[in-house]
């Protein structure tokens, strides 16, 4: 019943355990799965899901006693995260975070991920990273403090797991990291998309620093920022672990203001997009939007100029869509500043910004801790 209510955004009337779905706790709702006890006769300790995430063994599990975890849907890759614990040797850490919600006092279980998808791995190279002190960030964590955890183990079938593993505690976020991403790579890592127009032609122009189990690139084109055409295929690398510099060209533009943007495909049929870069006219639209400090803990300002607009509507949404905050500014008039606090409510999460007019449409990535 609590998966199905994370799911389907359901509330239940009873038994309503897992909470990690809701807004305030940062929409934690995909491939929720749990273990738990009811009596000696009701036992369910070995789950996994439709997610890679498989918990079992547990150690401590009593009656009425339950551990349910779901993840909030980001990337299996180290797309734009620098939220790691460089200080413990770690490279990087994939972008997806699981969260878990705990009745009762469970001492400990085992964690086991299914990277089927993510090439060859080193074991002795994963890490477990836990928030431990529950801030939304894994950069402060420590091997000392609980925060950091490995060496995995082998179990084949692309499957690692870590034993006895405590500090899984209610509401605490996990996810799992990589001290060499030379020998242990993540899926593609995109470091460079970028379009300009030269002789009625738009040049396009990305970088990837790594590509794992890539299949293929697409071009894809809009006249109002939401709605996508594809302009070309570009098959992938597959696996490399050299920086890769790729070069298109659109020689039919739309004309006029158009927009751009690269979709990633990996073998296994998942997607990743870049962000939207504008042309207008031949010139390159500088993206005016300016969004601080990033992340945040709740409180954030956006700056948007452009001489040409008269109104800019501001928009923050969650990666579901659903909306948190609707404004219209005026930078002609010197009004392009506002202040987003508290009073909004942003639960911890990943949310985009954007900034729409009749000149252009601009995005940003927010993080709140």
């Amino acid at each position: 019943n609590n998966y199905l209510a994370a799911k389907y955004n359901c509330t239940l009337t009873a038994n309503d355990i897992y909470v990690q779905d809701t807004p305030a706790n940062g929409n934690y709702d995909h491939d929720v799965a749990g273990i738990g006890r009811v009596n000696s006769s009701n036992v369910h300790n070995d789950s996994r899901g439709s997610g890679v995430v498989r918990i079992l063994n547990p150690s401590g599990l009593d009656d009425n006693e339950f551990y349910i975890w779901g993840h909030d849907n980001g990337n299996l890759g180290t797309y734009q995260t620098g939220d790691y614990p460089s200080g413990e040797g770690l490279q990087g850490r994939v972008v997806r975070v699981w969260r878990g919600t705990e009745q009762g006092t469970i001492t400990n279980f085992e964690v086991r991920f299914d990277l089927t998808n993510m090439g060859p791995v080193t074991a002795s190279q994963l890490r477990l990273l836990i928030d431990t002190d529950n801030d939304g960030t894994f950069a402060d964590e420590t091997t000392a403090g609980g925060g950091v955890i490995g060496s995995a183990v082998t179990l084949g079938s692309n499957v690692y797991g870590f034993t006895n593993v405590t500090g899984l505690n209610n509401n605490i976020r996990f996810t799992i990291g990589t001290t060499s991403l030379a020998s242990t790579p993540l899926p593609v890592e995109l470091v460079d998309f970028n379009v300009s127009l030269l002789n009625e032609r738009v040049l396009i122009n990305w970088s990837t620093a790594s590509e794992k189990n890539n299949d293929y690139f697409t071009i894809e084109r809009s006249k109002d920022g939401l709605n996508f055409e594809t302009v070309r295929i570009l098959k992938g690398a597959g696996n490399s672990k050299v920086q890769i510099d790729y070069s298109e060209t659109d020689y039919n533009p739309i004309h006029g203001l158009s927009y751009y943007r690269l979709k990633q495909t990996d073998r296994d049929g998942k997607l990743s997009y870049s962000e939207i870069e504008v042309v207008k006219n031949g010139i390159k639209v500088e993206n005016s939007l300016i969004v601080y400090p990033n992340p945040s803990s709740g409180t954030v300002t956006i700056e948007y100029s452009d001489d040409e607009t008269k109104k800019v509507l501001i928009l923050i949404r969650d990666g579901n869509g659903k909306q948190y905050f609707s404004r219209l500014i005026y930078p002609s008039d010197a009004e392009n500043k506002i202040l987003v606090d508290s009073e909004f409510n942003l639960p911890p999460g990943i949310y985009i910004i954007t900034a729409s007019s009749n000149n252009q449409l601009l995005s940003q990535k927010l993080i709140v801790k």
